[in-house]
C-alpha cells in the first residue's frame, strides 16, 4: 500500500474505517460508504460507495493548488452510477463543491464508461469505454505544467489544457468523493468500490507507466533483468502483464512510437526511469516454469 511522504496531501487505505493518514476529517453521508473486506486490491479492505452518498470533508486550501503540479490516483472497481442527465450522464467520483456553482476539480464517469477530470472547469475526456466495469482498475489524473493527463492503468487516455490558477478563483474548498458535494446524496452518485485513494502536490507522473500494487494481488512471475549503459544492472519481479507493458513500450519506442522512457514504481518508495537510448538488453526468468 501507500506510504506518505511529503508530497502527500491526503492518503486513505479504507483499512480500518475512513482514516486519512493526513489528518483530514472525512465523514459518510447519507448512509452511502462502508468497509468492506470482500472485494479488495489492496490490504486488507476497500471502501464500498452504494449510489447513495458518500464522503465528505470541510473546506481547505491545501487542495487549491495555484497554478502547480497535483495528482490525485486511486483503484477503483466500478459497477453503476446514478447518472446525472443535466451534465451528460456522468457518475462524480470526485467533487468539490459545497454548493451550486462551478467545481475547482472533479473527477468523474460517464454512462459510455469514458472518464472526464476537471479544473476549474477545463474538461478532459478520454473516448468511451476505457473504464471497464467490475474490474479493478488504477486511476491517476495528472497536472503537470498546466497540462492534464489521465491514466488508466498506467496508459495515457487523454491530455488536455488545464492551464489555470486554481487558488485565484477558489482559495479553499471542500472534497465530496462518491457523487454530488452540492446534494451529498444519491444524485451524480457511484456505485464502486475504492481503494488507495491519495492527493498529492506533485506530478507523480508524467509518461506511462506500471501502476503499484500489493504483492499480495499480483505477484511477480518474472524476473526481468536490463543492461544499462555502463553495463549497469537492474532487477524487477513483475506478472505477466507487467512485463507485456514493458515489452510493448519498448517494442513501440524502437519504432519512434511513445515516450523517452519506462517507469517501474513498484515499492511505492521508489521509481526508476528507464530510458530507451540506454537500454543495452535485456532478459527474462520465468519463476513458474
Amino acid at each position: 500500500m501507500y506510504e506518505m511522504d511529503q508530497y502527500t496531501v491526503s492518503l486513505l487505505h479504507f483499512e480500518d474505517g475512513i482514516k486519512d493518514e493526513c489528518g483530514n476529517s472525512w465523514s459518510i453521508q447519507n448512509n452511502g460508504v462502508s468497509i468492506n473486506q470482500a472485494q479488495i486490491k489492496d490490504g486488507s479492505g476497500s471502501a464500498y460507495f452504494n449510489s447513495t452518498g458518500g464522503i465528505y470533508t470541510a473546506s481547505s486550501s491545501k487542495f487549491a493548488f495555484d497554478t502547480g503540479d497535483f495528482t490525485i490516483d486511486f483503484w477503483m472497481y466500478y459497477i453503476d452510477g446514478n447518472y446525472e442527465t443535466n451534465y451528460g450522464n456522468v457518475a462524480v467520483v470526485l467533487d468539490s463543491r459545497s454548493s451550486i456553482g462551478k467545481q475547482p476539480i472533479s473527477i468523474g464517469v460517464y454512462s459510455d464508461y469514458k472518464i472526464g477530470f476537471s479544473v476549474c472547469e477545463k474538461v478532459i475526456q478520454s473516448a468511451p469505454g476505457v473504464i471497464k466495469p467490475n474490474n479493478w482498475v488504477h486511476i491517476a489524473c495528472v497536472r503537470s505544467k498546466g497540462i492534464g493527463c489521465i491514466f488508466v492503468d498506467g496508459k495515457s487516455v487523454i491530455t488536455g489544457d488545464q492551464d489555470v490558477n486554481i487558488a485565484q478563483l477558489f482559495s479553499s474548498f471542500p472534497l465530496y468523493l462518491g457523487g454530488d458535494g452540492n446534494t451529498r446524496s444519491g444524485v451524480g452518485a457511484v456505485k464502486c468500490y475504492l481503494d488507495e485513494f491519495r492527493i498529492s502536490n506533485i506530478a507523480r507522473w508524467t509518461e506511462e507507466f506500471i501502476p503499484p500494487t500489493d504483492s499480495e494481488t499480483e505477484t511477480g512471475e518474472l524476473l526481468l533483468v536490463v543492461t544499462m549503459a555502463e553495463e549497469v544492472e537492474k532487477e524487477y519481479e513483475l506478472s505477466k502483464t507487467e512485463f507485456d507493458a514493458f515489452v510493448n513500450w519498448y517494442d513501440n519506442k524502437s519504432k519512434g512510437i511513445g515516450g523517452p522512457y519506462y517507469t517501474f514504481d513498484k515499492s511505492f518508495k521508489r521509481k526508476d526511469y528507464l530510458v530507451f537510448d540506454k537500454i543495452l538488453t535485456f532478459t527474462v526468468t520465468d519463476f513458474t516454469k
